[in-house]
């Protein structure tokens, strides 16, 4: 009997250290296993600076879930938005991507650019980069948002994370790239044409 309870202790004591390490995907370790729902499947960087020193983006990917909002604070629903900034010959080009509707792009400058690590600053998004860890089987509108955005500086920022259909900093990010797309000179794209998000090195 001494012996039985004995392995049922050790059974224990493992089970407690796999619920506390998160169940899937120990933290700081990459993992590619699939969660079961409530899952949650870490990838962390723990060596990424959360300092970023340069100013100067020259490519950006984001995609979020952000709820649309009527006057008196009611919601009409949401939407999925991708955004992506690639250097073109003569500048940057800005595309959207919101799902449902037609691809646009614009052409945007460098002082535009400013305004996008203005709001970075703003919400101190650098103290997240590095972080990657997602939770299956949430709600559409709590899908994985993402932020990536490399600089000249060979600095790079990048996140993953259960979305929030609230983000201060997406919408930020999304009320900024509209006005831009709002230009007469935002032309429709075809979906083949936008340049898809490159995969996230770990």
């Amino acid at each position: 009997m001494k012996k039985i309870l004995s392995i049922l202790l050790v059974a224990a004591a493992s089970l407690g250290a796999f619920f506390a390490l998160g169940g899937c995907g120990l933290t700081g370790r990459s993992s590619d296993t699939d969660c079961v729902d409530g899952g949650v499947t870490r990838r962390h960087s723990y060596d990424a600076p959360k300092v970023i020193h340069s100013a100067e983006i020259v490519a950006l990917d984001t995609n979020f879930f952000l709820l649309d909002w009527e006057e008196g604070g009611c919601s009409r629903g949401g939407r999925h938005w991708a955004f992506s900034v690639r250097r073109e010959e003569e500048g940057f080009l800005l595309t959207a991507r919101p799902r449902g509707q037609e691809a646009r792009a614009v052409a945007v400058d460098e002082a535009f650019l400013r305004k996008v690590h203005a709001v970075i600053l703003k919400h101190d998004l650098p103290r997240r980069n590095g972080f990657d860890a997602v939770t299956s089987g949430l709600p559409f509108e709590y899908a994985p948002c993402s932020l990536s955005v490399d600089y000249a500086s060979g600095e790079r920022l990048y996140f993953h994370k259960d979305g929030d259909p609230r983000s201060a900093w997406a919408n930020d990010l999304k009320a900024l790239f509209l006005r831009a797309l709002d230009s007469p000179d935002a032309l429709p794209i075809q979906e083949s044409e936008v340049l898809a998000p490159p995969v996230p090195e770990h």
